[in-house]
């Protein structure tokens, strides 16, 4: 009886070994196939490339997994956790139920410009590893603004103060108002025009020409198309 020891296989894998007895000539040969066995913990090197598509209020993430690398079945969960000030530490989980087909892509809710975490969790035999991707979301059309006031007026002006929309969603590149007296008539008015007594706060002074005057005020902001 013959034997021989082969180190070094990959766990989790698929093998075929041909043995053939060889004299003046290769005999009839056999084949033996076999699978070794998965690790008993996963490794960093066993989490899947992430690649994300964002679209207006909504992140998907698409995970490509390397099959040749993977030393076992793995439960697969993603989180994604918003970092920035109007969203902290809000996260969406997401969970994958197959062991043996991780799933390959998620779609998580978003607000443009903001910071998130995506954490990766993959799992073996209840050992359990992580890795954090941080990113940050590209800008989306502003909301709406807030509290717009009259602050003075008159029979030829009136003076109009107001806050940025909030969460921003991206920074502001200019503001926009639209009012109508007799007709239609656009106003741009820069993001540093800030008002001396409300700092926090935009003013801006314009001629009218009736009593009756109707006002909407938007921001456009950096990078994006849409108001």
């Amino acid at each position: 009886e013959k034997s021989i020891k082969i180190d070094s296989l990959a766990p989790y894998s698929k093998y075929r070994i041909n043995v053939w007895a060889i004299t003046t000539e290769i005999g009839i040969g056999e084949k033996f196939e076999f699978k070794t066995m998965q690790t008993e913990k996963p490794t960093e090197r066993e989490f899947p490339a992430a690649s994300f598509t964002e679209s207006t209020e909504s992140l998907f993430v698409k995970f490509q997994w390397n099959c040749t690398i993977l030393e076992g079945s793995v439960n697969f969960d993603a989180n994604l956790a918003c970092k920035s000030s109007w969203c902290f530490n809000e996260t969406a989980r997401k969970s994958s139920t197959s062991f043996t087909q991780p799933k390959d892509s998620f779609t998580f809710g978003t607000i443009g410009y903001t910071d998130y975490e995506l954490t990766m969790f993959i799992s073996r035999n209840s050992n359990q590893i992580s890795k954090t991707i941080p990113f940050r979301t590209p800008p989306t059309a502003p909301g709406i603004m807030r509290n717009i006031t009259v602050y003075t007026k008159n029979v030829t002006s009136v003076s109009l103060r107001w806050l940025p929309p909030y969460p921003p969603k991206g920074e502001i590149d200019y503001y926009t108002i639209k009012y109508f007296d007799t007709t239609y008539k656009y106003v741009i008015v820069d993001r540093t025009s800030k008002c001396k007594i409300w700092q926090e706060q935009t003013c801006h002074t314009f001629t009218v020409s009736s009593t009756n005057v109707y006002i909407n005020v938007w921001a456009k902001n950096i990078n994006v198309t849409k108001n």
